[in-house]
């Protein structure tokens, strides 16, 4: 999942959110938690940002951090970069199942 491109995700980017599902959870298990209702990204305050995941082609593990598919951070949503993408995804299920 690293090393291609940064997976760009519809939830909005907040640096703490990680936190705030841990109290949310409150030690049960959450599949696909919902996102902050609103961007909080103190590194650029008046854009709204999205989640981006994963690292890209352009990282390296020498002297990008970022290099792990667990990785997140803010980018605003009008950024077009040939290194930030999205990623299709189908369910294995059908509706009516």
């Amino acid at each position: 999942m690293s090393g291609n491109v940064w997976e760009s995700c519809a939830d909005w980017y907040r640096p703490d959110n990680h936190l705030i599902d841990l109290r949310r959870a409150r030690g049960k298990v959450v599949v696909n938690p919902k996102g902050p209702p609103r961007s909080l990204n103190p590194a650029e305050p008046r854009s709204p940002s999205r989640v981006t995941k994963g690292g890209s082609f352009l990282c390296h593990d020498s002297y990008c951090s970022a290099y792990r598919p667990s990785a997140r951070r803010g980018t605003a949503t009008d950024t077009g970069m040939s290194h930030l993408r999205f990623r299709c995804v189908k369910s294995t299920t059908r509706p009516n199942e």
